[in-house]
């Protein structure tokens, strides 16, 4: 990952995974991103998380 501002990239995600915990957890991509890597790129471990 880089050091510029807030923007994560990381390809490991595909687009589709990303976009599904982006819209149904209504947060950006950025969140949507950090929730995969958290969730070791499942999307609905991801998405429980950020119901919490």
């Amino acid at each position: 990952m880089s050091d510029h501002g807030d923007a994560v990239e990381d390809p490991e995600f595909s687009e589709e995974d990303i976009h599904v915990v982006s819209s149904q957890g209504n947060v950006s991509r950025e969140e949507a991103v950090k929730a995969l890597i958290a969730a070791n790129g499942d999307p609905l471990e991801a998405l429980i998380a950020l119901s919490r």
